[in-house]
């Protein structure tokens, strides 16, 4: 039992949080974000979660996403052993475009 609680702790000590950003490559955003904290993946992240739908949140497109693991997300997929892992996922809204060099009509 002792060896059981043991690898336990290693596990879970191991198991480490993660954090991936990407970029779209256009700058500004609006301060909206939409924001989906417990997306299910399935079998230790092979089967990722679902799409995230921002069109109606972000007219514009969007300038940034974020996935994350937290603590909380791990714990699940530990107790689970992998098979339910979510993930928190955030998708920042682009700002408008701004056009320069037009002058309004008289």
């Amino acid at each position: 039992m002792k060896r059981r609680l043991i690898l336990a702790v290693v596990i879970l000590t191991l198991s480490a949080c993660f954090h991936t950003s990407v970029s779209t490559g256009i700058t500004g955003t609006t301060g909206r974000m939409v924001k989906k904290d417990w997306s299910s993946g399935w079998f230790w992240g092979l089967i990722g979660p679902g799409t995230v739908f921002t069109v109606a949140a972000c007219p514009h497109g969007i300038s940034l996403v974020e996935t994350e693991r937290s603590f909380g997300n791990n714990v699940a997929s530990f107790f689970t052993l992998g098979i339910y892992a979510p993930m928190s996922i955030r998708v920042y809204c682009a700002a408008p475009p701004k056009i320069t060099g037009v002058t309004p009509a008289p």
